[in-house]
């Protein structure tokens, strides 16, 4: 789905709780963070990264 606005950068942060990885879209105003959107994440979207 594309973004309603073009001037506010827009990143995608995948973490995992409890075994399952979500993916949420967050953007950056006034020194917060906002989150956009929160959703499971696609299997394509996962990186198999070895935690230590």
């Amino acid at each position: 789905m594309p973004a309603t606005t073009v001037d506010e950068p827009r990143f995608l942060v995948i973490g995992r709780i409890k075994d399952k990885h979500w993916s949420a879209v967050i953007t950056h105003r006034s020194e917060k963070i906002r989150i956009i959107s929160v959703r499971r994440s696609l299997s394509e979207e996962v990186i198999s990264i070895p935690i230590k």
